[in-house]
């Protein structure tokens, strides 16, 4: 057997809670680390955790993984991926999806804190990140530190209309479960038994359900740049003990918090953004998302 459970997105809309949820059941296991991102390389590029296969299966899970009904990767980059659905089906045929869904405004705006908390985005301003995506594009205002580009293109990046709709053209939707986050938010309990019985399971244990992910940053972005900046200069000369320092510091500059509201104008801008795509998602869907046109 081969992994036959994909998460694929979209990202901040709880898919790493849902992962823990189904880890801890006694049929199921969950890639490690949870996003291999091995299929979706034309986003994630050296984020990937294997270059083969082979080291895909035999890295990423554990060597008892045919002893499980359900083998699980939740690379959340593949619903963007253009290449990752048809690389999954190729690689399974009998593969099925999960697909979590949130507002795109919320979805682009935690990407972004994700993004600059990785050290994969240096600009601190949501907004202004926003704007600067079209000369990204082109190869400019890169951060140096950063290794998937495209995943700075946060408004294709949040189109998850069309992205569930080109899915929809590759995959039976027999396949596919959709989980909006409202509904895993409010009903965590009864989202996850109808995501079991989607993968022809059962809960016969109790399941911790506690919220995993949530939004973080750092107190202070200067000492997160003295300790990326400290680290290279100890992989430049080759230095390779650790006396803990650098990870003691990046726990104490660590803190849950939550995002800086948007101004209301910016809001509006992204509101005209996607409302088309939208309108798309609630064709796919037949959800009412009026709620989400007023955000």
């Amino acid at each position: 057997m081969k992994p036959n459970l994909f998460i694929i997105g979209a990202p901040k809309a709880g898919t790493t809670s849902l992962a823990y949820y189904l880890d801890q059941h006694k049929d199921v296991v969950v890639a490690n680390p949870k996003e291999p991102n091995f299929f979706c390389k034309d986003i994630t590029r050296n984020y990937c955790s294997a270059n083969s296969l082979h080291e895909y299966v035999s890295n990423c899970f554990p060597n008892n993984y045919l002893d499980y009904k359900i083998v699980c990767d939740a690379s959340v980059s593949s619903l963007y991926s253009k290449n990752a659905v048809d690389e999954i089906i190729k690689f399974n045929p009998q593969a099925m999806f999960i697909v979590m869904l949130r507002h795109p405004i919320d979805i682009v705006s935690s990407l972004h804190q994700q993004l600059v908390n990785a050290r994969q985005e240096d600009i601190l301003n949501f907004e202004t990140a926003w704007y600067i995506q079209e000369k990204r594009l082109t190869g400019k205002e890169i951060p140096a530190s950063c290794q998937m580009p495209l995943a700075l293109q946060y408004g294709e990046f949040g189109k998850i209309g069309y992205q569930l709709d080109r899915l929809y053209k590759k995959v039976n939707k027999e396949k596919v479960k959709i989980i909006f986050y409202e509904d895993f938010s409010i009903n965590t309990f009864g989202e996850l038994e109808s995501v079991l019985d989607f993968l022809g399971l059962s809960i016969n244990q109790e399941i911790d359900l506690t919220i995993k992910n949530e939004s973080s940053g750092k107190k202070s972005y200067s000492l997160d740049a003295l300790v990326y900046f400290i680290s290279k200069i100890k992989l430049f000369l080759g230095v390779k003990k650790s006396f803990g320092i650098l990870k003691g510091i990046e726990r104490y500059n660590f803190s849950t918090q939550k995002r800086k509201p948007l101004s209301k104008v910016f809001i509006n801008k992204l509101k005209i953004y996607y409302k088309d795509d939208i309108k798309l998602l609630e064709k796919i869907t037949k959800r009412d998302l009026t709620n989400w046109y007023q955000y």
